[in-house]
């Protein structure tokens, strides 16, 4: 009985390491997609080449915005899964 309860307990801990350590990895990943989207806007270079300050800023803020509605809607889905290899794991 205590072993069975050990290894619930190990498959619990393991789970939720690897979904922090894949939460981390989206983090960094969003991280460095804003710094180099921050980079394009102050060099004016891709998509901002050319166009003037107020054009400049409306693409950055639409950019911005749809780099983090993808990374909200990545960490929504890794803690639903989460949940579910939870439910999985403790049922059995």
């Amino acid at each position: 009985m205590l072993a069975s309860g050990a290894v619930v307990t190990w498959l619990y801990f393991k789970n939720t390491l690897e979904t922090h350590l894949e939460l981390w990895l989206q983090y960094r990943a969003t991280s460095e997609q804003l710094k180099r989207e921050k980079y394009l806007f102050l060099t004016k270079t891709g998509t901002y080449f050319d166009k003037t300050d107020d054009v400049r800023l409306n693409i950055l803020v639409c950019n911005t915005e749809a780099i983090i509605a993808s990374d909200n809607l990545n960490w929504r889905n890794t803690i639903k899964e989460s949940g579910k290899h939870d439910a999985h794991s403790t049922s059995s």
